[in-house]
């Protein structure tokens, strides 16, 4: 993580001057015949993505899909119908592609 650690005081951390590294090229994801890009997750607010993972492991994965796609692209692609094996697919490579779970790079 790229930072600019000033401390103030008595080692006070400032986090109004931490940057975020130099982002990963967009994932972009090609499906029903159209491109759709997915932001990166270090992207969102964490309040976001904690009510997404809940949604997911209520079994409803498409709250996390939601929160990286552009707003005016949600309803096209969720249009379409998501086999498990391409959700899976998904992901992994949006996981893979982004370093997600893969310690910091």
């Amino acid at each position: 993580m790229t930072t600019n650690t000033a401390t103030t005081g008595a080692g006070t951390f400032n986090l109004d001057v931490v940057k975020r590294p130099k982002p990963t090229a967009p994932f972009v994801v090609l499906f029903g015949g159209r491109e759709y890009e997915l932001i990166d997750a270090q992207e969102c607010d964490y309040r976001e993505l904690i009510e997404a993972q809940v949604q997911y492991q209520k079994g409803d994965p498409s709250a996390s899909i939601g929160k990286l796609l552009a707003e005016e692209d949600v309803e096209a692609f969720f249009a379409n119908q998501i086999p498990t094996y391409k959700l899976r697919a998904l992901f992994s490579a949006y996981n893979e592609h982004y370093g997600i779970g893969q310690g910091d790079k």
